[in-house]
């Protein structure tokens, strides 16, 4: 190589570029609009991100996608890494490190003050060991069987054997909480909803459980991230009574695709007001109702095992299943308080926190 790689910040017009960079090395079909999206029409309208660029090509790219965030009841700037990624042919080049250090300094200019991620095995050394990222916790999927004869079919490969052992299944699956179970909820009415709803931030604000650590949201940032454009044809229920939101739940519904067999249900937010748990019940019992009609085989979420949630998702039947997500942390700044961001307990996370859902 003659000359090397350029690094630069990112400008918009780079986005045809960035995503074919993507395409090629994650083998997906990212379209623009979705690059537009996620780092242009972001709530905090600002982007952190720097490239590699060589003879006129972007080859490599370092991102941080920002996101307002609660770091012991404080608002602050934080960010999540995102779609870290270089060529082949530019690879032990030390550009990984090299883009990375580089958005670190233009984020922390810029005021972010704590980044998070969740890396994959391949990465992982690389935030740890060369940019002095720490993990702070381990984030497990959990995992509730709706169709057992469709997921047993996918893993033993027969439809007889599966059928043996998923109608027994099902049976068992069959006893756990219904909406019918939650009489003292029987006031609280479950509709479709809409996040233009204006009672959205001050249910979100009364429904905030306080964890030292979370992504900050309101009804403008709700809004992006599931209702403005349509990558996950996201659904949303409200549980509510007389006089107000009791609890939320939103989810998707990926259907089955290449060698996947079977429909998946992301749950990707859920709150219920503290004195509200009945409701909450309610609305998660609906949801799975309403996932199982739509045909849904197997629904998914991740929670901390210390999340207010986690016994809520234990009582439907939900299963820890495979390896967890390994929770990492970068503090850029003074900002948030000595050891704030280390202790994984505090910290609270739903798939909608994540980019890959």
């Amino acid at each position: 190589m003659t000359n090397l790689p350029l690094i630069r910040n990112v400008v918009p017009t780079d986005g045809p570029g960035i995503v074919r960079l993507f395409n090629d090395v994650f083998g997906e079909s990212r379209s623009i609009e979705e690059w537009n999206w996620e780092f242009l029409e972001n709530p905090v309208k600002r982007i952190f991100a720097v490239v590699a660029e060589h003879e006129g090509k972007i080859v490599g790219q370092y991102a941080l996608l920002p996101k307002w965030m609660n770091v012991e009841k404080r608002r602050v700037l934080g960010a999540l890494s995102v779609d870290t990624m270089v060529h082949p042919l530019y690879r032990n080049q030390g550009l990984f490190v090299s883009l990375a250090k580089e958005c670190y300094r233009q984020a922390s200019k810029e005021g972010v003050s704590v980044v998070y991620g969740f890396p994959n095995k391949n990465s992982y050394h690389g935030f740890i060991y060369n940019l002095g990222w720490h993990e702070v916790g381990r984030l497990p999927k959990l995992v509730r069987i709706l169709n057992p004869e469709r997921v047993l079919q996918e893993k033993l490969k027969s439809k007889v054997l599966a059928t043996m052992i998923g109608r027994p299944a099902r049976c068992l699956i069959d006893l756990f909480p219904r909406s019918k179970t939650f009489l003292r909820a029987k006031h609280v009415t479950v509709e479709r909803f809409d996040c233009s709803d204006g009672r959205l931030d001050s249910f979100l604000s009364r429904a905030s459980w306080h964890p030292a650590v979370s992504v900050w949201k309101d009804r403008s940032y709700l809004r992006w991230r599931y209702f403005s454009f349509s990558r996950g044809n996201y659904t949303a229920f409200a549980a509510s009574d007389a006089d107000s939101m009791r609890s939320l739940i939103i989810f998707k519904i990926v259907p089955p695709k290449d060698s996947l067999h079977y429909a998946i249900g992301y749950i990707v937010d859920f709150w219920f007001l503290p004195d509200s748990i009945e409701s909450g019940q309610l609305l998660l019992s609906h949801a799975l109702t309403f996932l199982r009609h739509s045909g849904v085989d197997l629904v998914v979420t991740h929670v901390f095992k210390s999340s207010c949630l986690c016994p809520m998702f234990r009582k439907f039947g939900f299963i820890k299943h495979g390896a967890d997500m390994p929770l990492i942390v970068n503090t850029l700044s003074g900002d948030v308080p000595h050891g704030a961001t280390e202790n994984g307990a505090g910290w609270h996370f739903t798939p909608g926190d994540i980019d890959i859902y």
